[in-house]
């Protein structure tokens, strides 16, 4: 976890508000916080230094935030951690928490969580918000303290009634993430709404997103999703960018723009967002919302595959495999292939899978290839179980299994692929894992959408052998297919 020291003397806007009577040393604070909000650091600093010596922790404090800053002074962290411990020890609560983010981060100090966690409890006890706020992520990762996920809410409800906007955010992301055991869409919306309107880009963007899947008691609304993804998005935040940009494709809640999509995933990808960077290859790889361009196309995806995206990985891959705006290059199709297999990318693993099954950039073996397309047949990737089933099916290096053969052909074709519902259609005639049926055998051919000169002829041939009964029952089955589809429905229905 990194935390960033807040160099702003907020706490010190009133310097005099507790004081039962103005002191002289007041009075040289208050002129040296003067000069430090004119930016005169230089007069701050003369101000300021002789009060902390004399052991003023308000100015101890501004004269560690100066030196952690480097404003009036040289940046040094080490004299930064001195005067903020000098201050802390007097309980000044900024100074404490200060203190506490720099023991967090190993500025100016050795990193240490433990001691960062006590400096943190003692200004966070004295009600000071950004120390409850970093003391409940302390508890919820466990770092300096035992992991208390109760004790986390505590101190961010207590930061968050006190409107801190990241606490905020911190108790909406808590009820919002199923992982807690604590999902609550109203409490999410609720505290995400509050951090939202202070200007906080990830709870508006996490609103936005509530928006878009109807998570709101409102309902669905991709009108407001919009307005709160380009409020994030307008902030810099790239998961904004990225969200906004699927609302253009996707014409919700404005006018369908694939310019504008592509536009703000290339400000998302400028800040080296890998999921924009992969969405924004393939923007140009498909000419969507940019020219058609293989070569950018290239480049953008190989910034988010260099970043272990798994889904850039395949597709360059693919690139290089074709020779599309790269060289073609078989080794390097097979080194993104497998970086992207080995993520467990179904689409990875079957082209993987196809290198060794076809020898490209590497010897043929089948065993290999079988290992990869069962990797991406159990993850429900089609074309993999069509390649699978093929293998079974003709008994290339196992042997012949027509039934595991049908069963994968069959989940094949329940998701569409032709191929497999045209091979299903042959093991069904040839009685192959299943019963002779050539009227669903006729019907699933019968059914694929504009079907090659192979299939109509095999249609033909089915026709012809069957009986004018299988023929009436082949037509029927054929329709219905037409009318519904081919999924597992409809092939549960026919196979009757």
């Amino acid at each position: 976890m990194r935390i960033h020291v807040a160099l702003l003397l907020l706490a010190l806007s009133s310097p005099l508000a507790h004081a039962a009577a103005p002191t002289s040393s007041d009075d040289a604070f208050a002129r040296g916080y003067a000069d430090y909000r004119a930016a005169n650091y230089a007069g701050a600093l003369e101000h300021w230094r002789a009060l902390a010596e004399a052991g003023h922790a308000k100015a101890q404090y501004g004269l560690g935030l100066m030196y952690a800053s480097g404003q009036g002074v040289e940046k040094d962290e080490a004299q930064a951690v001195q005067w903020l411990r000098r201050a802390a020890e007097q309980s000044e609560a900024n100074a404490q928490f200060n203190l506490a983010v720099m023991y967090a981060n190993g500025r100016g100090v050795a990193q240490d969580y433990g001691q960062a966690a006590q400096w943190c409890e003692k200004a966070a006890a004295q009600g000071n918000a950004q120390a409850q706020t970093m003391l409940g992520q302390l508890y919820s990762r466990g770092q300096g303290v035992a992991p208390d996920d109760a004790k986390a809410l505590q101190w961010w409800r207590k930061a968050a009634e006190q409107g801190h906007a990241e606490a905020q955010f911190l108790l909406g992301d808590h009820y919002f993430d199923d992982r807690s055991g604590a999902r609550d869409d109203a409490q999410a919306q609720k505290w995400f709404a509050l951090a939202a309107a202070q200007g906080h880009a990830e709870a508006q963007n996490n609103l936005g997103t509530m928006y878009a899947e109807g998570q709101v008691k409102s309902g669905q609304d991709y009108g407001k999703a919009v307005e709160w993804f380009k409020r994030a998005a307008e902030q810099g935040l790239a998961k904004a960018q990225i969200n906004l940009g699927a609302m253009y494709v996707e014409g919700h809640g404005v006018p369908r723009d694939d310019a504008a999509a592509a536009a703000w995933w290339r400000k998302a990808a400028d800040q080296g967002n890998a999921e924009a960077q992969d969405l924004l290859g393939a923007a140009y790889l498909a000419g969507r919302g940019v020219p058609e361009d293989a070569a950018q196309a290239a480049t953008w995806l190989r910034k988010a595959a260099e970043q272990d995206h798994a889904s850039a990985q395949d597709m360059l891959g693919m690139l290089y495999y074709q020779g599309k705006g790269v060289p073609q290059d078989q080794d390097q199709a097979l080194h993104w292939f497998r970086r992207a297999a080995e993520q467990g990318l179904a689409s990875g693993q079957l082209h993987l899978g196809q290198q060794y099954d076809e020898g490209r950039g590497v010897p043929r073996d089948l065993a290999i290839a079988r290992q990869w397309y069962t990797k991406a047949a159990e993850q429900g990737h089609p074309s993999a179980q069509f390649n699978l089933a093929a293998i079974y099916a003709n008994g290339d290096g196992v042997p012949v299994d027509d039934a595991q053969a049908m069963r994968l052909m069959r989940l094949a074709a329940a998701q569409g692929h032709r191929e497999a519902t045209f091979s299903l259609a042959v093991l069904y005639t040839e009685a192959r894992g299943a019963p002779r049926n050539f009227p669903v055998a006729y019907a699933l051919v019968a059914a694929l959408p504009s079907p090659d000169a192979p299939m109509t002829e095999y249609r033909q041939r089915l026709f012809v052998e069957m009986t004018p009964e299988q023929r009436e029952r082949a037509q029927k089955l054929a329709d219905a297919l037409r009318a519904d589809g081919i999924n597992e429905e409809t092939l549960r229905r026919i196979e009757r």
